[in-house]
């Protein structure tokens, strides 16, 4: 019975089509829908299992059949991956750096290679099987029953039969096509620069339909996944379109453009933008359900069951896809990771350093707890919990368990933090909770993490990787005797101040209850005059202490007529651990007779101005154009405290200031003046002009619009223009 079952066995190997790959990582994102899925289930925590360095910036994934592990840089390379010593079977010389994810079948091996070449390799004799020049191919190679498929960046899409590389088909889309061709259902489906989407036939390359689905490049990859094409684009948007017709189903902005595939996880895609975020999207609705923010990263997501490997800042990470929180990570100690794949129990990480590493599922880590749950209130006890770090590891795999528990949040102390475990040997570590450090009442979320390595060392290896399991911690913080908030004054009035004055109010904020008063200031008020003076994050006051707050007021942006009286509101928001106070502030303020001039000092060509003798960024500096001297206008205008304000609609720009308003228009000289209830039309010699995103004006608009006088100094080459009220 044992030999008809291998008899079997065999038999489906031998005939089955190509397309009937062995379990692993075969080819581009694991398959030619591009899911980036793994055949079975791998769990972290993961440890090291060997690491090899060929040499080169390892961009593309390691592919697998069976055992083998195939990964392109200078050479070809082939590794036994469940062998954890001498797994570098052999390797190949080839005439040009390899470009591509290789594609293996159970004998053959298809890479492109950076002189435009594309190679076929027998994996039993190492030796090439065919060689065709096609131009620069992006990324990855999928196939089709006995054919491999491609595009190149001349718009080329080939369908090349893997053991001969006759040629089946050959097809042009009129533009270069830069993600790998994803193909599912007898379809062949490829996205090309100018974010043009094609179906064609796999098996004669007929046309099928076409879909102008956005005018930006897609440059991340395509995901097949239930009869509909999911992308991003350089647009900032994620598409999902339908595989049957090319019409567009949803598309959602995220906050940056899109550099990779999405993954799927039953109803729900999976997508990273530039800005390192991932987000988690409705397949169906393009209802956007979460996004979690993490470290940039250049590798594709991968999936494994519930999670989702990703990398990171010199980390590979593992996400909860049920959880939504990230569980686990594997630290590198200099090196990057560059690419992503999963072939069975392991995890293949190729860095910027040239090295493949090959992760595996660690038996023999246990923690007594994956996620800890505490409620806590202030009283005369001390808070703790227990974590238990146990070696169960094999005796096969005799090795120390060698470690360290730690956390970032304050309200978590340790006391002994290491541990260096031999198989069966366990320990206990006891958590305290600092209740000082708890300045909010509420839920509190923090994180232990639990670093560890296998090895006979004293301690943790500088230059070696380290795994990190991550424990999610949340506390319920319930003080019976909670502080309270008092304040001296209910609204402060700080009286007259002339425009270009400042003047300070203070009041005290007292410690009413019986708990720790933490608080912060926030100073609002329209026009921006209102500050907290010598303003700290916080403040903390100890039950029936007092803080007396200074507040500043600086009348220099009012915008009031000459002579008249004015009142300003503003409030100063206080926000402690307990609750939230508002305490409003009056200013009563007026113009008097004797105000003095606003004076403006700008070096032509220089970043650097002046205004009453403080200094400023002008960006980009002002310049001379044909005969006329050209100045910034919103800095001028806003130094004699008028409000400027910009319509993209018509490009025109409108100042507004005590008397009137004076209405610009980018590349036109007319000016429209509004005064006194009349409405007149003047030119200006030259219009005003954009550079850099910032309006410039010719220096005679200052004196003949704004009514400014203007003095130039010939030495300096110096516009100094001054303004009276």
């Amino acid at each position: 019975m044992r030999k008809l079952a291998i008899a079997i066995v065999v038999f489906w190997i031998v005939t089955s089509p190509v397309q009937a790959f062995p379990l692993g990582w075969p080819s581009y994102r694991h398959d030619h829908s591009h899911s980036g899925a793994s055949d079975v289930p791998l769990s972290p925590p993961l440890v090291q299992s060997w690491s090899y360095l060929v040499g080169g910036e390892l961009s593309t994934e390691a592919v697998t059949s069976g055992p083998r592990v195939y990964v392109g840089s200078k050479k070809l390379y082939c590794f036994d991956k469940d062998r954890e010593t001498d797994n570098l079977l052999w390797s190949l010389d080839v005439p040009s750096e390899i470009t591509t994810t290789p594609f293996s079948t159970f004998d053959t091996v298809i890479f492109a290679s950076q002189d435009g070449f594309i190679t076929a390799i027998d994996t039993e004799a190492k030796t090439q099987r065919w060689k065709m020049q096609i131009g620069k191919v992006q990324r990855g190679i999928g196939s089709y029953k006995e054919s491999c498929i491609f595009g190149n960046e001349k718009g080329d899409l080939l369908s090349v039969d893997i053991k001969t590389g006759q040629v089946n088909f050959k097809v042009n889309i009129l533009c270069p096509i830069s993600v790998p061709p994803c193909i599912a259902d007898d379809k062949i489906f490829v996205c090309c620069d100018a974010g043009k989407l094609y179906c064609l036939n796999a098996g004669n390359g007929a046309f099928i339909w076409k879909s102008d689905v956005t005018t930006s490049d897609v440059i991340g990859g395509m995901l097949y996944h239930e009869d509909a094409i999911y992308f991003g684009s350089y647009d900032n948007r994620v598409y999902a379109v339908s595989a049957s017709d090319g019409k567009t189903i949803w598309s959602k902005k995220v906050d940056g453009w899109i550099g990779a595939h999405p993954v799927a996880v039953g109803n729900e895609i999976f997508v990273r933008s530039k800005l390192s975020t991932l987000w988690c999207f409705d397949s169906k609705s393009g209802e956007t359900i979460w996004h979690f923010p993490h470290e940039p990263t250049k590798t594709e997501p991968v999936v494994s069951g519930d999670y989702i490997y990703i990398g990171s800042n010199r980390r590979i990470v593992a996400f909860s896809v049920s959880k939504r929180i990230e569980t686990w990570y594997f630290e590198f100690a200099k090196e990057q990771p560059t690419s992503l794949s999963i072939s069975g129990d392991k995890l293949l990480v190729g860095t910027n350093g040239g090295r493949i590493y090959c992760l595996k599922a660690g038996p023999g880590f246990e923690l007594s707890s994956d996620k800890v749950d505490l409620e806590v209130m202030t009283t005369d006890e001390r808070p703790s919990f227990e974590l238990s770090v146990k070696n169960n590891r094999e005796d096969r795999w005799p090795s120390m368990l060698i470690g360290d528990v730690t956390t970032d949040d304050p309200w978590m102390v340790l006391e002994d933090k290491v541990f260096k475990l031999r198989t069966g040997q366990s320990k206990k570590f006891i958590i305290n909770i600092k209740l000082d450090e708890l300045n909010k009442v509420g839920v509190h979320d923090g994180k232990l993490y639990v670093r560890y390595l296998y090895g006979v060392n004293e301690a943790l290896p500088g230059e070696e990787p380290e795994t990190v399991v991550i424990v999610p911690v949340t506390l319920k913080y319930i003080d019976p005797f909670p502080p309270k908030i008092c304040v001296e004054k209910e609204s402060v009035d700080v009286g007259a101040v002339t425009l270009g004055q400042t003047k300070r109010a203070s009041f005290a904020i007292k410690n009413c209850g019986k708990g720790k008063l933490v608080f912060s200031l926030n100073a609002q008020s329209l026009e921006g005059w209102l500050r907290v003076v010598d303003n700290q994050s916080t403040f903390s006051l100890m039950p029936d202490e007092t803080k007396t707050i200074t507040v500043e007021v600086a009348a220099y942006g009012f915008t009031i007529e000459p002579g008249d009286d004015c009142q300003k509101t503003g409030v100063i928001e206080i926000q402690s651990n307990t609750e939230q106070s508002v305490i409003p502030l009056t200013v009563t303020c007026r113009i008097y007779d004797m105000v003095l001039p606003t004076v403006v000092s700008i070096p032509i060509g220089s970043k650097k101005a002046s205004i009453n003798g403080k200094k400023v960024d002008v960006i980009p500096p002002s310049y001379v154009s044909g005969s006329r001297t050209m100045v910034p206008l919103r800095i001028i205008a806003e130094a004699f405290s008028a409000r400027v304000s910009w319509d993209p609609s018509d490009r025109s720009i409108t100042i507004t200031n005590c008397t009137s308003q004076s209405r610009f228009t980018v590349g036109s000289k007319k000016v429209e003046i509004i005064g006194m209830g009349e409405v007149k039309t003047t030119t200006i010699d030259s219009p005003p002009e954009i550079r850099s995103g910032k309006t410039f004006i010719p220096l005679r608009a200052v004196s003949d619009i704004l009514g400014a006088s203007v003095a130039w100094e010939q030495k300096t080459k110096t516009v100094t223009i001054t303004y009276s009220p």
